[in-house]
């Protein structure tokens, strides 16, 4: 949990700092002021949760236990990762930066039809349905593997 008035610093540079750093672990912020432009903001930058103070308790309860499940498949996912073929690998990475199908076809010199398959396979092996799912995936991998490096 994070309180987004924090005494040292600004809580929503905590969660840009998280975010950068690749933490994958869900972070439910905690706020006297909560608007709905705001809650969108801190959604995007990858809050899991806005709870507005005074905290309802049973809301609480509620978001901790959604972010436990959350946290065990995003991980059971990310595990599957290492499932994934070299051309599978490219053709996510591409899907990740909202390419068609055609322009990856184009770009890795496949049918489309080839490449809606090495797509559904890497739906199925990360346990995703759509790709929104699959880019909330791919986007903190990348990040946690770049932090490893730097």
């Amino acid at each position: 949990m994070l309180d987004l008035k924090l005494t040292d610093t600004d809580g929503e540079a905590v969660l840009k700092e998280l975010q950068h750093r690749g933490c994958l672990m869900p972070v439910i912020v905690l706020s006297a002021y909560v608007t709905v432009p705001y809650t969108v903001r801190l959604v995007r930058q990858g809050a899991f949760d806005v709870l507005e103070k005074p905290i309802d308790r049973e809301k609480l309860l509620s978001s901790v236990a959604k972010a436990f499940v959350f946290d065990a498949e995003q991980r059971s996912r990310i595990s599957g990762y290492h499932l994934v073929s070299r051309r599978e690998l490219e053709v996510l990475n591409l899907l990740a930066e909202a390419r068609s199908t055609k322009q990856i076809a184009a770009q890795l010199k496949l049918s489309p039809k080839t490449v809606e398959k090495h797509r559904s396979n890497v739906l199925a092996k990360l346990n995703v349905e759509t790709v929104a799912q699959l880019v909330r995936i791919v986007l903190p991998a990348r990040l946690a593997r770049q932090s490893k490096f730097n």
